[in-house]
Parts: C-alpha cells; structure tokens; sequence
C-alpha cells in the first residue's frame, strides 16, 4: 500500500498487485510425497525434521534425560566450586585457623585448602567432558572447558602462594622483669 501524495489529504491508495501470487515466483506446496526420498535419505527431511511416511515430526537428535551422574551435573558442580573460590569462600579460611598453630600455618592451610577446591573443580570439569556424548548439551561442553581452565589457573595460584608463605619462626622468650 503507498500513500497518495499528491492529493494531500493523506489517503491511502488501493494495494499494488503483487508478483509473488502468480505460480512462478510462490514458494512449492510441500506434501508427504514431495518432502523427501525414501531411497536417499530413510524417508525423513533433514531439513524439517518430516517422516515421509506418516508426516510426523521426528527428531535426530534429542538431548538425553538429565541425571545426577550426567555430564551437566558435573560440569554446573564444577562451576560451583569455582564460582565459590573467586566469591570468597570462608569454608578454606576456618578449617585452617582452628587447626593452625601459627600464623603462617593457617596462610599455609588456607592455600592447601583453596588449591584443593580448585583441584576438585578440575577434575568435576575433567569428568563431565569425559561423560560428554552426542548428546551432551553444548553448554555443559563450555562451562566444563572454562572450569578446567579457570581451576587449572587457581590451582596454580594456590601452590605459588603455598610456596610463598616463610617457615614459621620461634618466638623470642620475654626477659623477665622489663
């Protein structure tokens, strides 16, 4: 539809004839006995997913049913470990101050116990790719693979600082009477 311009008054004209309604130039009716060929493809369109046969909707492809052994649950176990590393996690903090005899001893067991999270992280990573199958969702794939690199990265951190922390030194005794 255009508007008549040179009237003014702002009225729409009748709609333009359309090339798209004459035989050549729509798109072809697809029916169960055009959609594929049995001989070539199984009877099904890869296109639309369409049983020649029957005319019904199929899938290749469907992602399998979820379960606390998949390959998802262990890639999101593993994000949360991370995640729970980077936010400041105060499970590694209190372990090692109530065990601790020294200052340094609880530096030292608070690096042991982040590198160990993230240790765990690496390997929820490592077996939720190993459990991935065609099935796998794709987002699984990415979070294990960004878990394995990211806990890998703290992992590191943790042993560097572990080695960073000073032996503990003995205390000086007071001299009595100052």
């Amino acid at each position: 539809m255009t508007t008549n311009s040179e009237t003014g008054q702002g009225t729409t004209a009748a709609p333009e004839p359309s090339d798209a309604s004459t035989p050549e130039m729509s798109e072809p009716e697809h029916s169960p006995e055009t959609v594929g060929d049995s001989e070539t493809d199984g009877g099904f369109d890869d296109a639309e997913g369409l049983d020649t046969e029957s005319g019904a909707r199929t899938h290749s492809f469907a992602p399998a049913p979820g379960g606390i052994l998949s390959a998802e649950t262990f890639a999101i176990i593993g994000l949360m470990l991370v995640g729970g590393l980077l936010a400041g996690w105060r499970a590694t903090e209190v372990v090692p101050s109530l065990l601790a005899q020294s200052q340094e001893g609880v530096i030292g067991g608070m690096m042991i116990a982040e590198g160990a999270v993230a240790l765990l992280a690496v390997v929820s990573g490592g077996l939720s790719l190993a459990l991935a199958d065609a099935s796998t969702r794709p987002w699984a794939r990415w979070i294990a693979s960004a878990t394995i690199a990211v806990g890998a990265l703290l992992v590191l951190v943790a042993a560097g600082a572990y080695l960073q922390v000073p032996e503990p030194q003995p205390q000086v005794p007071m001299a009595p009477g100052s």
